[in-house]
């Protein structure tokens, strides 16, 4: 059960608790009776507006994890060093928030306001994007957060020289050596006048961390693939986005079916209809691509 907490927990953004196993909209009659007879669900009431209300920013972090093991059986014992090390450094590296904004200067080409995000959405708007366009002052909402690159100030890990040590062997041992590439997103809602001070910096740290962690689950689920990736997803039955890990299969969907079955019971979502496929995630603005204008119902498409 713990294990299910935290890969639940792991799926939320920055701003959104877990009480316990499973999620609800509200707190209302119609939430509270479909959990009627499961004695071990706790329900973490989100508002019904809480989706649209704030204001998001986004970050996310790309990792490559080295596993050496000596035999199949060790791999899960390398992979838990690997993410334990990973996880460490972005937890004990002091890190400052890199914005970009493109902007258009006046003979049409394209330029780019940067520098380091501690303000809140609201004086950012005000401030550094007053000049950029109205495309670029509507940044921070859920179609359309504000991107954040990290970029290491210092780290608060003391440094470790490596330790060599040579040990010999019948000539038969034998050590595999494997590449996990890793993508981590993680969604922060945070109130539009809020500022993004030290707490919320190390809170977004501490949710690419748990964002690691979780994706161990998968890794080791599907050993065959070498690339996994955090994608969020804004289903309308949920009042939150949700970030979900899942393995580079390509345009094989059906190898994450079971995967998909199992998040839909986790998040209470129904069973009827595709909300957490690949191509439902969001892709936060980018033209015709974007979540938005997908065709969800082909229905409303017929005349």
């Amino acid at each position: 059960e713990e294990a299910e907490v935290a890969e639940v927990s792991a799926m939320l953004p920055v701003g959104v608790g877990v009480l316990g196993r499973c999620q609800a909209r509200d707190a209302g009659e119609p939430a509270w009776s479909h959990l009627a007879g499961r004695g071990d669900a706790e329900v973490r009431a989100v508002p019904e507006g809480f989706k649209a209300e704030r204001g998001y920013l986004r970050c996310a972090l790309d990792l490559q994890l080295d596993l050496v093991f000596s035999s199949k059986d060790e791999r899960a014992q390398a992979l838990d060093r690997a993410v334990e090390a990973a996880a460490k450094n972005i937890t004990g590296t002091d890190f400052e928030f890199l914005y970009k904004v493109p902007r258009e200067e006046d003979d049409g080409e394209v330029a780019h306001t940067s520098g380091f995000f501690a303000t809140s959405l609201n004086a950012f708007a005000k401030g550094e994007l007053s000049d950029a366009g109205a495309e670029a002052s509507a940044l921070g909402s859920v179609d359309s957060p504000l991107n954040l690159e990290l970029f290491a100030a210092s780290s608060t890990a003391a440094p470790v020289a490596p330790v060599l040590k040579y040990e010999p062997t019948d000539g038969e041992a034998k050590f595999e050596c494997e590449t996990v590439a890793v993508h981590l997103d993680a969604i922060v809602t945070t109130l539009r006048h809020s500022v993004f001070d030290a707490g919320a910096k190390a809170s977004v740290a501490a949710k690419l961390a748990a964002q690691l962690g979780a994706m161990k689950a998968q890794i080791l689920a599907f050993p065959q693939e070498k690339a996994f990736k955090v994608y969020q997803y804004s289903p309308a039955a949920l009042s939150y986005v949700v970030g979900i890990a899942y393995p580079d299969v390509g345009s094989d969907e059906m190898k994450l079916f079971k995967r998909r079955q199992a998040l839909h019971k986790k998040l209470l979502l129904p069973l009827d209809r595709p909300l957490i496929r690949l191509s439902n995630a969001l892709t936060f603005g980018e033209g015709s691509n974007s979540f938005a204008r997908k065709l969800m119902n082909v229905h409303e498409a017929l005349g």
